[in-house]
């Protein structure tokens, strides 16, 4: 790995404002999550950078962002012609898995920031690094099972939303006809029979063990309403969920 005479990477740690606002600019950037997320509009489709999930920016793309809630990433900001890999990883795959290797960086390029500045020949060494990180291979069958557990852990974390398969896809940055395959293979089931089960388990927790109403249960996991959770959860117990619950506290008060 050969770095001498390679434009000096911007390396730093960003903090993003709620207010929505768009921009384009002249060199690659990478954007890796340390906490909160940031929603991206791009050409490509929305993305969401969170804890799984960072993404490459190419060069002159217009693209759209605002921070949701508390928020800290590392943001590297690369010229354009530093490393023809990179530009053939924005086209081919814009999304970043935070991988295990990919975490050790974060952790060491966070700590080194909060020293104080960063030389330019550590800035070139650890930029370069991290692409490598992110070039280097990964078995198709660990890369499925790493892009299934990011959508999963994505939707536990929507479910008050209105999913589609299209929100998964954005979120973990494959086209919907991979989400719905990447479903078949690891679950068996397509996406949007793993939204509608996830929502009936989170109920179905609530109501064992918290006393928060039906209808607020139903809202917070997904349910449209009082009545369309009722439905969905009397097809899979056999009874309504005030009853169940009700049986439920009898038999622990006994």
């Amino acid at each position: 790995m050969t770095t001498h005479g390679l434009p000096v990477p911007a390396i730093d740690m960003r903090t993003y404002a709620a207010e929505y606002r768009s921009h384009r600019h002249d060199f690659h950037q990478i954007v890796l999550p340390l906490r909160g997320v940031l929603e991206l509009d791009t050409p490509r489709g929305s993305r969401m950078v969170d804890v799984g999930t960072g993404v490459v920016i190419p060069a002159g793309e217009n693209h759209g962002f605002s921070g949701c809630g508390a928020n800290r990433f590392i943001v590297v900001d690369i010229a354009a012609d530093h490393d023809a890999r990179l530009f053939e990883r924005c086209v081919r795959e814009p999304a970043v898995a935070i991988n295990r290797g990919v975490r050790h960086h974060l952790a060491f390029i966070t700590e080194r920031l909060a020293q104080g500045s960063l030389s330019d020949h550590f800035r070139r060494h650890w930029a370069a690094l991290l692409i490598d990180t992110l070039e280097a291979p990964e078995g198709t069958a660990a890369r499925a099972a790493s892009l299934f557990a990011r959508a999963t852990a994505w939707i536990d974390n929507h479910l008050r939303a209105e999913l589609y398969t299209r929100d998964v896809a954005a979120a973990i940055g494959l086209s919907p006809a991979r989400v719905r395959t990447l479903f078949q293979e690891q679950a068996g089931c397509s996406p949007r029979e793993w939204i509608a089960a996830a929502r009936l388990d989170h109920a179905t927790r609530q109501l064992r063990s918290t006393n928060r109403s039906i209808a607020d249960i139903a809202l917070a996991s997904g349910f449209s309403d009082q009545s369309a959770f009722t439905r969905a959860f009397s097809r899979m117990h056999g009874e309504p969920p005030a009853r169940w619950r009700r049986q439920r506290s009898e038999s622990r008060e006994h």
